[in-house]
């Protein structure tokens, strides 16, 4: 477990998976992901049996007082190249309260000090300007857009890519 001063992340487990379900088909957050359907319990538990075997992956579970309110992590991690894509998703009813900047601050600090990372990168897709500020204040630069690279509502998204390199290297 990773302790901050208003949050902690979990590492996923098993009693995760039914929030996980929750969290990944609620509308808000398959609108800012590449998920285009609903996950079943059976779907998201083989996803699970998966996981345990990956070590590219890396997620926790956000909890603020004692609830389960978000998850972040790192996919693609290549330990040769030392970088890993960070992603983040925060329940909509605690948004505002500076939940995602601790959760990406702590996940960021992991990630350069503890597996030795060199850089990390996040996607964000157009309209999501509450990453763009998140990503912005905490210091990652925004180095390129991907155009019309992600297709959602019937519309072409242009998708923005953010990235941080471990300072002092």
């Amino acid at each position: 477990m990773i302790m901050g001063s208003k949050i902690e992340l979990e590492p996923l487990d098993r009693e995760h998976l039914q929030y996980l379900v929750s969290s990944r088909n609620a509308e808000d957050s398959m609108a800012g992901s590449y998920q285009y359907w609903h996950i079943a319990a059976a779907e998201e538990s083989r996803w699970y049996e998966q996981y345990l075997n990956d070590p590219t992956q890396r997620r926790y579970i956000i909890v603020h007082a004692q609830l389960y309110v978000g998850w972040v992590g790192l996919t693609h991690i290549d330990y040769k190249d030392q970088c890993a894509e960070l992603g983040i998703r925060v329940d909509a009813g605690f948004r505002k309260r500076g939940i995602a900047t601790e959760a990406v601050s702590m996940l960021t600090e992991w990630a350069f000090q503890e597996v030795n990372l060199h850089r990390l990168y996040s996607e964000v897709f157009e309209g999501n300007e509450a990453s763009v500020r998140l990503f912005s204040k905490l210091g990652w630069r925004h180095w390129g857009v991907k155009t019309r690279a992600h297709f959602q509502g019937g519309n072409w998204l242009n998708v923005h890519c953010y990235e941080l390199l471990r300072s002092g290297l």
